[in-house]
């Protein structure tokens, strides 16, 4: 995403594993996207926690967004879905990463 960004002249920064409230963390700040990544998708009920961690990330004015490899299992992908709304990725639908990359530039500060 860096090269993405490079050649549209951005150059935000961009942390790992930053504080979000008590223990909870986010996997990546893109200036202020707040990016949960997965592998291989869900496991059980991340869809809770996540929706718990959406009145932190909106207090602290960042845009959350959910990307992951794959998942596999219709129900967690849905409730992913039902979590992030057009703020979630899969990397193994056809145009996510680019959908992902244009929502990143579009709500970056």
């Amino acid at each position: 995403m860096t090269e993405e960004l490079k050649i549209l002249g951005l150059s935000p920064e961009i942390k790992e594993q930053v504080p979000l409230y008590r223990r909870a963390k986010i996997d990546l700040l893109v200036g202020n996207v707040a990016v949960e990544i997965k592998a291989k998708g869900s496991f059980g009920d991340d869809d809770k926690k996540y929706s718990g961690y959406l009145d932190e990330v909106r207090k602290k004015g960042w845009v959350y967004c959910h990307l992951t490899g794959s998942e596999t299992h219709p129900p967690y992908r849905s409730a992913t879905k039902s979590a992030f709304g057009k703020r979630s990725f899969f990397l193994d639908e056809g145009g996510d990463w680019e959908r992902f990359v244009r929502e990143v530039v579009e709500n970056i500060k």
